[in-house]
């Protein structure tokens, strides 16, 4: 962590200077969920090219929308650090579930392919590109 914390400084230019992105995006491998909507026909697929990636209620700061009362409105987020990626149950009111165990708050669960994590109402499967494993 300590590799990535910047101390901005107290002038623009300083701050201007001493400003980096945490993450990387050229570096994170390609992934995506297939989001599976419970009572419904339809299979959604979401490529991760933004991380931290969001999901919950909303309807701001979520990189995708689950329209269900019982998600939070900031409910999971995944992560993709040290080479790895995971998943972070927000402390939703209703919790989650990472390969069928509840997650703890706040707890990095690791993701590899065909993890599945339940949402109420939602399933999302996690996928990863094995190309640029």
């Amino acid at each position: 962590l300590a590799e990535r914390t910047v101390l901005l400084g107290s002038s623009p230019d300083e701050t201007a200077a001493l400003t980096t992105l945490l993450t990387d995006t050229s570096s994170v491998p390609k992934a995506r969920l297939e989001v599976v909507q419970e009572h419904m026909d339809h299979i959604e697929w979401l490529e991760l090219k933004e991380m931290p990636f969001t999901i919950g209620r909303g309807p701001e700061q979520v990189g995708h929308k689950v329209e269900h009362a019982a998600v939070s409105r900031l409910h999971l987020e995944l992560r993709y650090e040290e080479k790895q990626f995971f998943a972070v149950d927000l402390g939703s009111l209703n919790g989650s579930l990472w390969n069928d165990e509840p997650m703890k708050p706040n707890e990095m669960y690791p993701l590899q392919d065909g993890d599945t994590i339940r949402l109420p109402g939602t399933i999302l499967r996690f996928q990863l590109d094995g190309s640029r494993l």
